[in-house]
């Protein structure tokens, strides 16, 4: 019988893309059948009621939700996780049917709807801790950012264990918000993982001729969904003008997003949009492959919990160059696997993304500071700080 509920928004298997679907795919990895899944359906599967999902080795039990598309890149009139919310209240009782009552959650649509239900355990991760509503794509969402996470903090107060995925200063800030509902030392700094297995340094000539890239050219690569938070127009404005400097430099983004047309618009309009490639989406060793053809990888976000993105680049053993997000100063060693950029300035991103590109020392740094981060020491690190998974 499963030990505890793992809850989120996805689907476990590739949608949505990003570090919190990662990391939940680190812990079924890592607990297997220890573990039973509350999640999205993204196929024909039934919703609500418990069947089973295929994962890997593991054949685990899991609860559908409710439906997403992933085909759907719209934004959509109901937010996806407002969705999510209301269905995790309407089959909370069908959940907790199957007996278990540890639970991990790490989305704040999933611990609202949850806490208040008697748990013998509950522990939550904060993939990152800032307000997801000042940055909220739906504009008349930002209005109500105080109430959201004022409800937030009250909810972590039920929790065991909190965990956050985000380094000390921005933790403190979070605490600090919190008005006393929330003391730091309830809060344990739980960095994001990464898959050395897949992520790891291959020759670059042979993974540039696995995804069809010259192999002379400069190449710029950016991962991560396309939207504003990312801040793929630093990156593209960097490009520009780094191009002035070197003309046969080129720039990849590996993702896919609600912004892509946006992106492809501002491309034309710098006259750089026959060098610049977006990808779409594709799969995580498809990633891995861009990641090791890559001269430097650039991250232009807005805000950032910890980069699962950035550890998979640390990984290849890639030279990066990013804006100073939370996480970034623990991962970069300033001239030696990359920059921190602080500020939003195209031309200071372009200098430091052309810097980059001599640091001769960013694979062996780089993939030092990777292990420590290596989704292999998961079970232990989770293990250590709540005890229904020790």
């Amino acid at each position: 019988m499963a030990l505890a509920l793992l809850i989120d928004s996805s689907d476990f298997r590739g949608f949505p893309p990003g570090g919190q679907l990662t990391f939940s795919k680190g812990l079924v990895g890592a607990y297997g059948r220890r573990l039973a899944l509350v999640g999205v359906v993204t196929d024909d599967a039934p919703v609500g009621r418990w069947t089973e999902l295929a994962l890997g080795e593991h054949r685990l039990p899991f609860f559908g939700l409710c439906r997403r598309d992933p085909a759907q890149h719209k934004k959509p009139v109901i937010p996806a996780k407002v969705r999510a919310y209301l269905a995790l209240r309407r089959h909370m009782p069908a959940i907790r049917a199957l007996g278990v009552r540890n639970v991990f959650m790490q989305s704040p649509e999933c611990l609202m709807a949850g806490a208040h239900y008697p748990w013998r355990s509950m522990c939550y991760r904060c993939a990152g801790v800032n307000n997801e509503l000042t940055f909220s794509r739906y504009h008349w969402a930002r209005r109500f950012a105080g109430h959201f996470e004022w409800r937030l903090f009250r909810a972590l107060k039920r929790a065991d264990v909190i965990l956050a995925s985000a380094d000390d200063d921005a933790i403190d800030a979070f605490v600090g918000r919190s008005r006393g509902l929330l003391r730091r030392d309830r809060v344990i700094k739980f960095p994001t993982r990464v898959d050395t297995a897949l992520f790891h340094p291959k020759p670059k000539a042979a993974a540039r001729k696995a995804v069809g890239l010259e192999r002379h050219s400069t190449l710029i690569v950016a991962c991560g969904q396309i939207n504003w938070v990312k801040g793929w127009d630093l990156v593209l404005r960097a490009l520009a003008m780094a191009r002035e400097k070197r003309s046969e430099m080129r720039l990849v983004f590996v993702g896919d997003g609600e912004d892509r047309p946006a992106l492809s618009r501002l491309a034309k309009e710098l006259a750089v949009g026959e060098f610049v490639t977006i990808t779409g989406s594709v799969t995580r060793e498809t990633v891995a492959e861009y990641l090791n053809a890559a001269d430097v990888v650039a991250f232009g976000s807005h805000r950032e919990g910890w980069s699962n993105a950035m550890l998979e680049a640390l990984a290849c053993g890639c030279a990066i160059v990013s804006t100073d997000v939370s996480g970034a100063r623990d991962l970069i060693v300033p001239e030696g696997n990359g920059l921190i950029v602080s500020g939003r300035q195209p031309d200071v991103f372009a200098e430091a993304l052309l810097r980059a590109l001599g640091f001769k020392r960013a694979l062996k740094v780089s993939t030092e500071i990777a292990q420590r981060y290596a989704v292999s020491g998961l079970r232990g690190a989770l293990g250590a700080v709540w005890s229904p998974l020790s």
